[in-house]
């Protein structure tokens, strides 16, 4: 409740419906944490998230490593799929062709 408070006081009506965020500085312990979050988000997926929350002694509940497992497993078949020859292929050729395009323009 005390962060939905904090989140509306940083919101400012501009009129017609629309919301300003205005920006607000952090610490550098809050600033390590969310850069830390992010790249181990980026390293390790949402396995990330379920680490942070064991860390901060807050036992992750069902659903949440439900998700967390499908959201891996989605992302992990997403890059075998790019990886794949068949799409290193394609790639390179819509690169040659937005190539001979630049080169006619």
């Amino acid at each position: 409740m005390a962060t939905m408070k904090l989140l509306m006081s940083l919101c400012r009506s501009t009129g017609h419906g629309r919301k300003k965020v205005l920006t607000q500085h952090v610490g550098i312990n809050i600033l390590a944490m969310g850069v830390y979050d992010a790249i181990a988000h980026f390293n390790y997926g949402e396995k990330a998230a379920l680490d942070i929350l064991e860390l901060i002694n807050i036992e992750p509940g069902t659903y949440t490593k439900s998700i967390c497992n499908t959201i891996n497993k989605e992302r992990k078949r997403r890059s075998a799929y790019r990886m794949s020859e068949n799409q290193k292929k394609r790639r390179k050729m819509i690169r040659g062709l937005k190539k001979k395009s630049k080169i006619r323009t």
